[in-house]
């Protein structure tokens, strides 16, 4: 019995020795655990802490061109939101890769500072900056985004011109021009199946038809080398930008480009479709677009061949319009622009409807024989030979310029001065009144005053996105 006891003894010790040997063991690698990730969540909070830091700097030498910039174009009333938006990007470009150590040369961020985009139909500059943050001799590393939205204050642009030679600062394409950004660096791609998934940057090299298989988004940017069809009910979204090298048939509902737009060939969109692209377009060749379009243009428009907006059809252009061809404004159909317009020729049907907030330059002849055609035009305006049809008005707020005869069965009122030609008969009023008897020119003399504000841009707080 002894012996059994104290066996029984020895096994029951020996059980507690292993027991608590497992213990041990697994404290020590928890509590060896512990201490890496201890580690980790450390370096971790130095890595944003750091980062956090870039974003200050970055802040800071935002705040500082912002302040200079608008401080050099305080007095100068022809300034536009591109040419800040274009300061800008010079001005912080310098920040673009700059890498900062800091505390005993530990820690550091390097900064990323991608391309400045302009929002001209919200009046917006949009800056955005990477801060990457840091612990020298560690592979990890801690990424902040901030976006700031810079609001202007005015519209700017070019104030109501005085005299004939001023409209030479509108009678020039090339402020106008841009081309396919360097950055959208493309992959050759290709339409299969009714493929939807694209590529960030894709090229399309061959003949394309978009079906309506699917929805056809991008959050890239496209072009299109070859002809290109969309076929009814279809869609296409871009949010960056777009070429297309040939002719372009829409049929579908709606194509939607979130920067800019090329078209090199021919375009034509099929009645009750939608064209929507948020900043700038060009267009090389003909454009026509059908009856109940809408055509929505947020930045500036560069038509250098003749353009249709259908019956019924909406152009919206919140920037410049240059046109190095005849355009077209056929029955009901609406257009308004928010700068500076030069059209060489243009013709319009009964009850179209023309908007400029701007100066308006039409260098060769404008027909406004169709019945009931309203034009307003926000500042100046100058053209050579014009034909009012009756009832039809052209109402401009600033000052009136023509160098050869005009026709008026219609009306004209002027509400600044009228620079005509002899023998036209121009009587002198007090007011554009809606009952002025056609066949008439009214010209109210008025001074014209500059009515575009300074453009500062205010810096609102940023918006950090933690990743």
């Amino acid at each position: 019995m002894v012996k059994n006891e104290k066996g029984q003894a020895l096994v029951f010790t020996l059980i507690i020795i292993v027991i608590i040997l497992l213990f041990s063991t697994t404290l020590l690698a928890l509590t060896l655990n512990s201490r890496t990730l201890v580690k980790k969540s450390e370096t971790y909070v130095q890595e944003t802490e750091v980062a956090e830091m870039g974003i200050v700097f970055f802040k800071e030498k935002l705040m500082q061109s912002i302040s200079k910039i608008n401080e050099d174009i305080r007095n100068d009333q022809n300034v536009k939101l591109a040419d800040l938006a274009n300061k800008l990007a010079t001005s912080i470009r310098t920040l673009d890769q700059k890498s900062v150590q800091v505390v005993d040369n530990k820690l550091m961020y390097t900064l990323t500072v991608p391309l400045v985009e302009l929002l001209p139909n919200t009046n917006t500059i949009v800056v955005t900056v990477k801060s990457t943050g840091k612990k020298i001799g560690h592979s990890s590393e801690r990424a902040l985004t901030a976006r700031y939205e810079l609001v202007g204050e005015g519209v700017g642009g070019n104030s109501a011109f005085e005299t004939k030679e001023e409209f030479s600062k509108i009678n020039n394409p090339s402020r106008l021009m841009f081309t396919y950004p360097d950055e959208d660096k493309v992959h050759t791609s290709s339409i299969v199946g009714g493929n939807c998934n694209y590529p960030l940057y894709a090229e399309f090299n061959q003949y394309s038809e978009l079906t309506n298989s699917c929805n056809h988004l991008s959050n890239g940017s496209m072009k299109f080398n070859g002809s290109v069809a969309v076929n009814p009910n279809t869609n296409l979204s871009v949010s960056r930008n777009i070429q297309f090298a040939n002719f372009l048939t829409f049929n579908g509902n709606k194509l939607d480009v979130g920067k800019n737009a090329i078209f090199k060939g021919s375009v034509e969109f099929k009645p009750s479709s939608s064209l929507i692209i948020g900043n700038n377009a060009i267009f090389n060749q003909n454009a026509d677009f059908g009856s109940s379009t809408n055509i929505s243009i947020g930045g500036n428009a560069l038509f250098n061949n003749a353009i249709s907006i259908g019956e019924r059809s909406e152009l919206k252009i919140a920037g410049e319009l240059y046109s190095a061809n005849d355009l077209k404004f056929y029955k009901y159909s609406t257009t308004k622009i928010g700068g500076d317009v030069r059209i060489p020729t243009a013709t319009f049907f009964d009850n179209s409807t023309l908007n400029i907030d701007g100066n308006f330059l039409m260098t060769n002849d404008a027909n406004i024989q169709g019945k009931n055609v309203q034009i307003t035009i926000g500042k100046s305006a100058s053209c050579t030979t014009i034909t009012i049809g009756a009832g039809s008005t052209l109402h401009v707020k600033g000052n009136f310029f023509s160098s050869k005869w005009l026709t008026v069965n219609g009306k004209i009122c002027v509400e600044g001065k009228a620079f005509l030609v002899s023998k036209q008969t121009v009587t002198r009023a007090n007011s554009c009144p809606k009952n002025q008897p056609d066949g008439t020119i009214y010209e109210l003399g008025k001074p014209v005053i500059g009515n575009n504000p300074f453009v500062l841009i205010k810096l609102p707080d940023e918006e950090i996105k933690y990743k």
